[in-house]
């Protein structure tokens, strides 16, 4: 049996494609239910892959990701095309598209089909599909090369408290990542995110109060603030000071202001050339408005004015006309996806990810993901 190193793949070809092939591997072992092996996959699932699935994998990518950019969509279509055909000369299982002309071009036809109805451009004050990969990926990479993330920070903190570190790289690092996912989440402006504070953040019952809007709190964030309040805490004392703003600056212990942003986004900048918040909330924001989110609510929300949020609005309407054609079809297939109401956690459409859920003194029912179970305060129905 052949078999190949999807992870050694993606590491020899372009970032931006690296990306797509893990969304693309991930879907396709989980829609047959093929478990890769330290990442091995055998290639001849890949030589029996048929154009029905590739096109399925690949509304998939799109309405998991809300992408909007035809390029990007293509991106994902020739990154699956080189991975095929990789497949077919080094190990010599060959797809069909290969080698019947007429499914060759099936293959290009339909997936054209699918592209073209994106978007050829997008404003340029909002951030591209591959922007937001690449921000993905960076939130990503920090969090897997630190999994040990909350033993490191405890030591690099108990060496600053002890006077042998000055500077906090892990620490910096750390709140970037908490301010770009409260961005990628909630599409927060920056003074947004510098005025929360910490009675805004409820950890036990897996809440977020922003502008005085309750909200669940995001799965990851909820992690990865279970490791930093103790840290700020720890930050607090030491420096004997007395606030109750969410993100401090590690050298006084004090609120971040509006002319820290380039401290409070460090390690994203340094990551990524030309970062602008503003361009990942705006995208966001978008998003929200394209599942009719009202407009008043964002604006409260974000702490971006009503007159920006339509603006967004204006000058890209109509932009999800691929997802629109998508989400048309009368059957519900397992490509088809749908946020939890509790933890926002995007799951398939299918009753295999979903409960019904009752919450105590509350005659509704809701449904609710099986991983979060509507947060666990519920009765099963």
């Amino acid at each position: 049996m052949n078999t190949i190193n999807i992870l050694e793949y993606r590491k020899s070809i372009e970032p931006n494609k690296a990306t797509k092939i893990k969304v693309f591997t991930e879907f396709f072992c989980s829609e047959f239910t093929i478990k890769a092996q330290d990442d091995n996959i055998d290639v001849r699932h890949f030589q029996d892959m048929d154009i029905d699935f590739i096109i399925k994998s690949l509304g998939n990518y799109i309405v998991v990701n809300n992408v909007r950019a035809q390029n990007t969509a293509d991106t994902y279509v020739k990154a699956v095309y080189e991975l095929l055909e990789y497949i077919s000369d080094k190990y010599g299982a060959t797809n069909a598209i290969f080698t019947n002309m007429r499914k060759n071009k099936e293959f290009s036809d339909r997936t054209k089909e699918v592209t073209s109805q994106l978007r050829a451009t997008i404003s340029k004050d909002i951030a591209t599909d591959d922007d937001y990969e690449s921000l993905v990926n960076c939130v990503e990479s920090f969090l897997q090369e630190n999994d040990n993330i909350e033993l490191k920070l405890n030591e690099e903190i108990d060496l600053f408290i002890s006077g042998e570190r000055k500077n906090l790289r892990i620490f910096t690092s750390f709140l970037s990542i908490l301010a770009a996912i409260c961005v990628m989440v909630y599409a927060l402006k920056y003074n947004v995110i510098t005025e929360l504070k910490s009675k805004d953040i409820d950890i036990i019952d897996r809440k977020i109060k922003i502008n005085g809007i309750s909200l669940p709190l995001n799965m990851e964030l909820e992690q990865l603030l279970k490791i930093y309040m103790p840290i700020r805490t720890k930050l607090i004392n030491f420096h004997r000071v007395n606030t109750d703003s969410l993100f401090i600056k590690y050298k006084t212990g004090q609120q971040l202001i509006k002319d820290d942003f380039s401290y409070t986004f460090q390690y994203i900048r340094n990551n990524l050339n030309g970062f602008k918040s503003e361009e990942f909330s705006s995208r966001r924001i978008l998003e929200m408005l394209d599942r009719g989110i009202d407009i008043s609510s964002i604006s409260q929300l974000t702490g971006f004015d009503i007159k920006r949020c339509a603006e967004i609005q204006a000058n890209n309407s109509t932009t999800d006309i691929l997802i629109e054609f998508l989400s048309g079809k009368k059957d519900i297939n397992s490509s088809q996806f749908m946020s939890c109401p509790f933890c926002g956690t995007r799951k398939k459409a299918n009753i295999e990810n979903w409960i019904i859920v009752k919450f105590e003194g509350d005659d509704n029912k809701y449904v609710a993901c099986k991983g979060c179970k509507g947060l666990a305060n519920r009765e099963h129905i």
